[in-house]
């Protein structure tokens, strides 16, 4: 790697002119050690919203150089390799391996060629030139759309002007095949059109642009004239498209599948983390519910123990309420017949009321 002297005032200038993260990508160094060349050279750096207010036109302060600084006046810095992966994008460094692949189709042909079966399925409908009343939006005033070429619901989502029927079933030919060369796949589900990345899908269609213009026969009414610009895109969140620019949406194959390998992969880490964190949080109630339920038999069982030593002892009360009744009783000689019909009817209430006799804990 090619290296550079800076001086002092070099890297001042360079500090001030560029973001940090933008350094980052110049120069083969770390954060924190520029930082603690900044540091150990006494350079001031921006602000926090510095950079922010430079971008909203708003004024910031420039700190001056200090002229008092002892130490080296110069640093040696090495410049990145333009092709280092630092330098990438996720997307742009994807891109760049799906296209090494030498045996994938990531170009769109001049020709359909050998159509996948959905291909062949949509080009019938295509090529009928299907009016919108008879496809996806019956029932709605979308006569506006009237002679567009467009799939039935069970086919792939397609709608584009007569003209612009070859290329998009080139382009979505040659779509289908590098996804399923990628081990991806292109599903038509409830009348929707996805593409599957193993258990993450996108819900896609291929459209024309229009324009739109006032009705000749009516001044409230609109029409829509298409443009010829055909636009990839995703039906559901994130909610992407792709359209012809400087380049056709045909050499736009590679962006797009890169994109979507990329993002689906974040939703099965996303969907995965949330999975976890779902079953943490469910073990997490669990126990907090089983803890609780222990809390409240133990409550419950402590409550029965009050009430159980509370009955016993006025079991005991009872128990010596009878045993002198029949004491006196016997000591004055009055233990009659009826008495003792009491005596033995108290004595089994007693027994009935004692809780350890009715749980049978001893016996």
């Amino acid at each position: 790697m090619e290296k550079i002297i800076l001086t002092r005032k070099e890297l001042y200038d360079l500090v001030w002119s560029k973001t940090v993260a933008a350094l980052l990508r110049k120069f083969d160094i770390k954060n924190s050690e520029l930082r603690k060349i900044l540091k150990e050279m006494n350079i001031p750096t921006p602000e926090m919203g510095h950079w922010q207010r430079i971008q909203y036109g708003k004024p910031v302060e420039i700190q001056l150089l200090p002229d008092d600084f002892v130490g080296r006046d110069n640093i040696t810095m090495t410049l990145r390799d333009i092709d280092s992966p630092f330098n990438k994008s996720p997307q742009k460094t994807l891109k760049e391996s799906i296209i090494k692949e030498t045996n994938l189709p990531v170009k769109v042909s001049q020709k359909l060629s050998k159509p996948d079966p959905l291909i062949s399925e949509a080009r019938e409908s295509l090529m009928m030139r299907r009016s919108i009343h008879n496809s996806r939006y019956v029932g709605l005033n979308y006569d506006r759309y009237k002679g567009m070429a467009e799939t039935k619901r069970s086919e792939l989502r397609i709608r584009v002007s007569p003209g612009n029927v070859g290329r998009a079933l080139r382009f979505f030919d040659a779509f289908i095949k590098l996804l399923r060369a990628r081990q991806h796949d292109v599903i038509i589900k409830n009348d929707r059109t996805y593409a599957v990345f193993e258990e993450e899908k996108f819900e896609i269609s291929l459209k024309e642009r229009f324009f739109r213009t006032k009705s000749s026969d009516s001044w409230q009414r609109l029409e829509y004239q298409p443009s010829g610009i055909l636009v990839f895109k995703l039906e559901s969140y994130p909610y992407k498209e792709w359209k012809d620019g400087q380049r056709l949406i045909e050499d736009r194959l590679t962006d797009i599948l890169a994109w979507l390998e990329l993002y689906a992969k974040k939703q099965k880490q996303e969907r995965l983390y949330y999975e976890e964190q779902r079953k943490i949080h469910e073990e997490k109630e669990r126990i907090e519910r089983e803890i609780k339920a222990r809390k409240e038999k133990e409550i419950r069982n402590f409550r029965k123990l009050v009430k159980d030593a509370n009955q016993w002892q006025q079991v005991q009360i009872i128990r010596s309420y009878i045993s002198y009744v029949e004491n006196k009783a016997l000591e004055f000689g009055v233990l009659s017949d009826e008495l003792r019909k009491w005596i033995d009817w108290s004595k089994q209430k007693a027994d009935w009321y004692d809780p350890v006799k009715k749980k049978k804990i001893l016996y």
